[in-house]
């Protein structure tokens, strides 16, 4: 099970990378991971051509998105496209951080960690 994580190096700028959720158990209903531990979620409804400006994360998040597409782009320069069942693990909470621009109309779970 795939996700994408933003973080910050070394240089105080922003990066991606591609992360798995580490080994999955067969259940009936299909490939489970191990539990992880939250303090809370947010559901997120958000409207086509908002934009967040640069900010960090104040506690490690999960992102999934649930409905529509938003562009996240790091420090670094890169941009990337989540839409419906992509997960952003968000730990960038030092740096120049992240910004997100909505797509499109859509909704968004939140877990925070």
């Amino acid at each position: 099970m795939k996700m994408v994580k933003i973080y910050t190096g070394s240089d105080q700028k922003t990066y991606f990378e591609e992360m798995d959720s580490g080994p999955a158990t067969q259940q009936k209903l299909g490939l489970c991971s191990a539990i992880y531990p939250t303090t809370g979620f947010i559901f997120r409804d958000f409207v086509k051509g908002e934009c967040s400006g640069w900010h960090n994360p104040t506690e490690p998040r999960y992102i999934v998105y649930l409905e529509g597409s938003m562009e996240v782009e790091a420090s670094s320069g890169e941009k990337r496209i989540f839409a419906a069942g992509d997960i952003l693990y968000a730990v960038d909470h030092t740096g120049d951080g992240h910004n997100i621009r909505s797509l499109s109309d859509g909704r968004s779970l939140i877990i925070i960690t």
